[in-house]
């Protein structure tokens, strides 16, 4: 809810939830949320985060140790992936942002339908960042890091930024 806080501590668990402005869940280690909707709220994963939502004004943050998968990052919403922090097939919509911070990781590949993928950690081989909207920005600020394979590129607004890569 708004203003609200929800902790939830090593095995608790919440499904569902609802976090508007000024509202916060934390995911502490052990802990698992599944299809949380953050509505200009804040979640903060150390723990387990599955399905989430992230719409306007809404920051999910996943820190060390903590794992989102699932993720929807709509437009206006932002999802953080800290050092030591995992995210698991995200879906990036128009005007959402994915950022991957160094030491933070991607599995499962990230799937681009218009927003923006800011990727300064780690991207293995075997995953796929996909193109599958009419729009999209890739930006690669750790091309050592990035190991992945690119698909979908077939029209001009889709691009591929090359921010880690001197000339």
């Amino acid at each position: 809810s708004s203003g609200g806080v929800l902790q939830l501590a090593r095995g608790g668990k919440a499904s569902g939830a609802s976090v508007l402005g000024g509202g916060t869940e934390t995911i502490l280690a052990g802990g698992q949320a599944s299809g949380t909707v953050l509505s200009g709220g804040v979640e903060s994963d150390s723990g387990q985060a599955s399905g989430t939502v992230v719409r306007s004004g809404g920051h999910e943050i996943v820190g060390a140790h903590g794992a989102a998968s699932g993720s929807t990052i709509g437009s206006g919403g932002t999802e953080i992936v800290s050092s030591g922090g995992v995210a698991f097939a995200a879906t990036v919509s128009g005007g959402g942002v994915l950022m991957v911070s160094s030491g933070g990781a991607i599995l499962g590949g990230v799937t681009l339908r218009g927003g923006e993928a800011i990727l300064s950690g780690a991207v293995a081989s075997g995953q796929v960042v996909k193109f599958a909207g009419s729009a999209g920005t890739l930006e690669l600020a750790n091309l050592a890091g990035f190991h992945a394979k690119i698909s979908g590129l077939t029209v001009p607004a889709e691009q591929i930024d090359l921010d880690g890569f001197g000339f």
